[in-house]
């Protein structure tokens, strides 16, 4: 009798621990569609004709050569002998589509749910977080996550990120929260109770912190959290993305410009940008297209209207023409590129900050759509420009006239060294007047 209730009792332990490993498994990391839906090979196969059809009829590099649409799609199609998870046939597109180096032609890349609320930078080949949370300070570098290094992790995510430089590949990276289920499909341990642990360095001290469960989070987009550190008050406090300050003391006129979406709010503030420098004499302008995910030409075209227009007023009162200093980095992308090229070729501006994360030699003019079977959203390019007309040294980013070098400490403390730089050049300008 005392045998039977000890085996009854083993027998009753093991099925507790096999239901709480289930329970974790399912109710934790049984995540979303992504991870659940499978489609057949006939609804992968359908999904690939009709993404092949849109690429040979719109992009400018495959349009009407469907043996160069063959050779793009062949692979694929070989690897589409049986049914896949919805998430595995988003990466096996994104990874072929990211081979066509055009950071506008995309698959929407499917992840799982539950995220890690962290927001960090690579600098110098490490990952720093760049706020608090829990253990990690700001400024603790990343070591590992769920035992995975984040190099690790982020190569796994940079093969299926479409760009056409590695400055646009971390960025995109870094604005989006690491999705746990990337983690334990490389390997990665989860605790017990639905948790990870992740490994950092802080104050020179390897140091371990777990987060449970409850403490992952449901978002899958943190760029607007980062650009808050990144960027600090003068890029958050914008309206419909706009911004201008002047600093008649500084001699200068600061306009932020986040996005390049033309409305008649943005016509309306670049009316009063040259109306404002006008009343306050000032000459000096630095445009802040830091962080700025493009548009429309039609922006910088206004812009540029208003531009001629006031140098135009300058010229006839024998003044010299405004100078300008633009800020840019690793997240001004397509039509905030652009922007850049018109200030820096036709205007001689004074470019400061990091690489922008495409080049004037990209593509754009995309079209939308959304694959039948898969319900996956792509973007297709329909245009390649021409590098403004203007003869670059690189074809794959605008590489500014003075490269700026930020530590991770920099951007937690808010220490903008480019506005820095451009304030310093502005007074050395201003004094050489006098």
């Amino acid at each position: 009798m005392k045998i039977t209730q000890k085996w009854l009792f083993t027998l009753l332990v093991i099925v507790l621990i096999l239901v709480t490993l289930i329970f974790f498994k399912k109710s934790h990391y049984d995540f979303d569609a992504g991870y659940n839906t499978k489609l057949s090979v006939q609804q992968m196969s359908e999904d690939i004709s009709q993404l092949k059809d849109m690429i040979q009829n719109e992009h400018p590099l495959y349009k009407s050569n469907p043996e160069k649409v063959d050779e793009l799609f062949s692979e694929i199609e070989q690897s589409i002998t049986e049914e896949k998870y919805l998430s595995e046939f988003s990466r096996v597109l994104a990874s072929n589509i990211a081979k066509m180096n055009d950071a506008h032609t995309w698959i929407e890349l499917v992840n799982g749910n539950l995220t890690l609320p962290l927001i960090f930078k690579h600098v110098d080949n490490a990952y720093y977080s760049l706020d608090k949370y829990k253990d990690i300070n700001a400024g603790d570098r990343i070591i590992n996550i769920g035992g995975i290094p984040v190099n690790r992790v982020y190569q796994s995510y940079s093969e299926q990120i479409s760009s056409e430089n590695e400055f646009w590949k971390r960025e995109t990276f870094e604005s989006y929260f690491i999705d746990i289920g990337r983690i334990i499909e490389l390997g990665g341990k989860i605790t017990l109770q639905g948790g990870i642990k992740i490994k950092y360095e802080s104050d020179g001290q390897i140091k371990e912190t777990t987060l449970l469960n409850n403490e992952l989070i449901n978002e899958q987009n943190n760029r607007e959290i980062r650009n808050k550190i990144l960027y600090g008050d003068a890029q958050n406090n914008t309206i419909n993305g706009v911004r201008q300050d002047f600093y008649q003391s500084k001699s200068y006129a600061r306009f932020v410009l986040r996005n390049c979406e033309y409305s008649s709010y943005y016509a309306m503030k670049v009316d009063e940008l040259f109306k404002g420098i006008n009343e306050n004499g000032i000459r000096n302008i630095i445009i802040d297209l830091r962080g700025n995910l493009g548009g429309t030409t039609e922006v910088v075209d206004y812009f540029k209207a208003r531009l001629d227009a006031f140098n135009s007023y300058l010229s006839r009162r024998n003044e010299s023409e405004l100078f300008f200093i633009v800020l840019v980095d690793n997240g001004t992308f397509s039509g905030g590129v652009h922007f850049t090229g018109v200030m820096k070729y036709d205007y001689n501006a004074l470019l400061i900050g990091q690489p922008t994360g495409d080049s004037l030699f990209g593509y754009g003019n995309v079209q939308f759509g959304q694959l039948t079977n898969s319900t996956l959203y792509y973007s297709v390019s329909s245009s390649k420009f021409n590098g403004y007309g203007k003869n670059q040294t690189y074809s794959d980013s605008i590489y500014p006239d003075i490269i700026t070098y930020y530590d991770p400490m920099d951007y937690v403390l808010g220490n903008d060294i480019n506005m820095n730089i451009a304030e310093f050049i502005i007074s050395i300008r201003e004094d050489l007047k006098k």
